[in-house]
């Protein structure tokens, strides 16, 4: 069973497939801002789809995951 698995994802959608996920898998939603035209809208429904963390940019998954 996996202890940290992430579910990253630039649409709404998937950020809803995690947290459908997560009702059987231990995931984390993780929405990503890039290339959204409207950065704040997107993130507002990120956050009120549960999204465990809003990164702008996919680099910045390197930084999570080296420390």
């Amino acid at each position: 069973k996996p202890a940290n698995t992430a579910y990253i994802g630039a649409n709404l959608g998937d950020v809803q497939a995690a947290t459908a996920a997560n009702q059987t898998a231990p995931f984390a939603a993780i929405g990503c801002l890039i290339g959204a035209h409207d950065k704040e809208f997107l993130r507002s429904e990120f956050e009120n789809n549960r999204a465990r963390m809003i990164l702008g940019h996919p680099n910045h998954l390197k930084e999570l995951i080296l420390g």
